[in-house]
C-alpha cells in the first residue's frame, strides 16, 4: 500500500500502529534506543504499508540516531499519528516487556534500564 494512494486502515491495525509508534517514541525519550523506530519500519512493511520514508527508515542502523528521528517523525506525519507522551514511563515499560518477549533482551538488563 502506497502512502501517496491514502492509507486505508482497519480500526485495529491502526491500533496497533498508534501502539507501536508509542512505544518506540517513549524507549527513545527515556533511553535513547532508536531501535524501536528502525523496528517500526520493518512492521510496516511486513503490513504492506510502504512510503520513502518508511524504506528510508529501514535501511537506517541504530548509529544513525538523528536520521531514525526525522525519519519516524515524518512517518507519523504520513501515517497522521500523534504519539501520547502522558503516559511515558508506562509506555517505557510497556516496551521493555515486548522486547523481552520477542528475545530481544532478558530480563535483567531490562531492569537494569
Amino acid at each position: 500500500m502506497d502512502f501517496k494512494q491514502g492509507v486505508k486502515l482497519f480500526p485495529a491495525m491502526n491500533e496497533e500502529i498508534v501502539k507501536k509508534a508509542n512505544l518506540c517514541r517513549a524507549a527513545d525519550l527515556i533511553a535513547g534506543d532508536v531501535s524501536g523506530y528502525i523496528d517500526f519500519a520493518y512492521y510496516l512493511l511486513d503490513n504492506k504499508i510502504e512510503s520513502d520514508n518508511v524504506f528510508i527508515l529501514a535501511g537506517l542502523s541504530e548509529s544513525e540516531k538523528e536520521d531514525a528521528r526525522r525519519y519516524f517523525d515524518c512517518l507519523l506525519l504520513e501515517l497522521d499519528i500523534k504519539t501520547d507522551l502522558d503516559n511515558i514511563d508506562y509506555l517505557y515499560i510497556c516496551y521493555l516487556n515486548e522486547k523481552i518477549h520477542e528475545g530481544k533482551k532478558d530480563a535483567h538488563s531490562a531492569l537494569a534500564e
